[in-house]
């Protein structure tokens, strides 16, 4: 039985009114999730504030209250005060749940692009070395037997310190989580004691909500200040300096740091490179060491992204050989560069580039690669950072022979407004305009001639579409497989 007091143990607090010997099963700020002898923390957020919902907390069972504003003793509920609802919020989920990070080695991983592939390939490697892992990130949440499907990169506080606690108990020794921008400002990783914190790269992205750049890279760097916080005397960063804003990052570490890179110097770097449709090769250079690195995966993108998951085997004190033959083996990740492979005679991929620098890379990869056309289609989120719409159209006109312009998750704005936004950026008329993105993919299929590649881009993994208040089941790769069925191409 878990009680008030043995919470309270851990986290700093103004003043609590109350029995603190009250037992709690739980702890959310979400009113609607909240059970009998919960703990119901009363966060203030953009839209909403989790004082107005106290009541309908208390309805549902709640008995300790945690907030940043006085109310008043109701009987047989505690109140907590405190500075901060949301830092309270995650130092309240990681004493109920036991702490349960530092019993774990936690990798973090944040930047605009990368995280996922990265990710993933730190999860092969670890599993090569025998470890058993977790993956917590845009995609999926999992471990051992267990399966959740993502709704956002990082969860909040509660479900997080959940996870590590189930993690826990399955003897898992490794997790690799990727770390948004979002779960960093608002403080849902506050309690996680992360033991290697691996930085991508920073581009334009997220503004709508963070404001300014410099805003949304001090939260990045957030992060990197929880691992100077760390106790475990091998905890250490792995930082892309060919990245200014790497290099930034780098100035504020205290502890053991890798960098790595290509054009820059660095303590890692790639050089010899050489893409091909059939995949990458690189010789990775460090301490004076040379050796040649294989991947499946094409793009020099993923040379840094390999380059990352290599700072952080280094770092984990794993031998290079081990993860040399964990990468050659290393598949990629649904939605990244996803080749869609039937008879036809052009080649389809379908990738979550949904930034100006994702989108640029990705076309340029795909055109150091292939003969034929290049054709794109793509749109851009509704509600999100509309700035980014224009440079994107930009980047599609400049580095793509044909694109089509389509819709991506509008939510609650007019498709045909997010499409003029991107329409902007566009000064040559090689591109066409459908909003409805079925209708949209199957175009691009239907004018590709042979060698020519289609690029469907933005959904990646993603197995829906937002219109409205409305989710809809769909998915860009399920989706251009139905027509290149119905067109004849069969499965190879």
């Amino acid at each position: 039985m878990i009680t008030l007091r043995d919470v309270l143990k851990n986290v700093e607090h103004r003043n609590v009114i109350g029995n603190i010997d009250i037992q709690v099963q739980g702890i959310t700020s979400d009113s609607r999730k909240v059970r009998k002898n919960f703990i119901f923390a009363a966060v203030k957020g953009n839209r909403f504030n989790g004082y107005d919902f106290i009541q309908e907390a208390l309805g549902r069972g709640a008995n300790v209250i945690v907030s940043e504003d006085y109310m008043d003793l109701i009987d047989g509920c505690a109140w907590v005060e405190v500075d901060d609802a949301r830092i309270a919020l995650a130092l309240f989920a990681n004493s109920f749940y036991g702490n349960s990070s530092a019993k774990l080695n936690v990798i973090g991983i944040t930047g605009t692009n990368g995280k996922t592939t990265v990710s993933h390939m730190i999860e092969a490697v670890a599993k090569k070395t025998g470890q058993i892992t977790g993956l917590m990130g845009t995609i999926e949440y999992r471990f051992t037997d267990y399966f959740y499907r993502a709704n956002m990169t990082t969860p909040e506080a509660p479900f997080i310190h959940y996870l590590l606690s189930k993690m826990v108990d399955e003897s898992v020794d490794t997790v690799i989580m990727e770390v948004s921008s979002h779960a960093l400002k608002q403080n849902r990783v506050e309690a996680v004691d992360f033991d290697i914190g691996v930085f991508t790269n920073l581009t334009s992205e997220h503004l709508d909500y963070h404001q300014s750049i410099q805003d949304y890279l001090d939260c990045k760097t957030k992060l990197f200040s929880q691992i100077n916080r760390s106790k475990n005397k091998l905890a250490g960063a792995v930082i892309n300096t060919d990245d200014p804003c790497g290099r930034y990052i780098c100035d504020k570490i205290q502890k053991r740091t890798i960098t790595y890179g290509i054009d820059y110097p660095a303590d890692l770097t790639a050089s010899d490179i050489l893409i091909d449709l059939n995949g990458s090769t690189f010789t990775m250079n460090y301490n004076g060491k040379k050796t040649l690195f294989e991947l499946k995966l094409i793009g020099r993108h993923n040379i840094y992204n390999a380059l990352a998951c290599i700072g952080a085997g280094i770092q984990m004190g794993f031998a290079v050989d081990d993860i040399r033959n964990a990468l050659v083996n290393f598949n990629g990740v649904p939605g990244r560069l996803q080749k869609i492979t039937t008879s036809q005679p052009y080649t389809v991929y379908v990738d979550y580039a949904h930034t100006e620098d994702a989108l640029r890379q990705t076309l340029r990869t795909l055109r150091n690669v292939h003969k034929g056309k290049i054709n794109v289609v793509f749109g851009c989120g509704g509600n999100r950072d509309a700035l980014k719409r224009p440079v994107m159209g930009e980047v599609a006109c400049k580095y793509a022979d044909f694109s089509v312009l389509t819709s991506d998750n509008p939510r609650d704005e007019d498709p045909m407004r997010i499409i003029k936004d991107i329409e902007k950026g566009f000064w040559k008329n090689n591109y066409k305009v459908i909003s409805d993105r079925r209708e949209a993919i199957n175009y691009g299929i239907v004018n590709c001639n042979p060698e020519d590649v289609l690029l469907i881009a933005g959904k990646g993994h993603e197995k829906y579409q937002i219109i409205g208040n409305c989710v809809f089941s769909f998915n860009d790769a399920q989706v251009a497989k139905s027509f290149l069925y119905e067109n004849n191409y069969t499965a190879l």
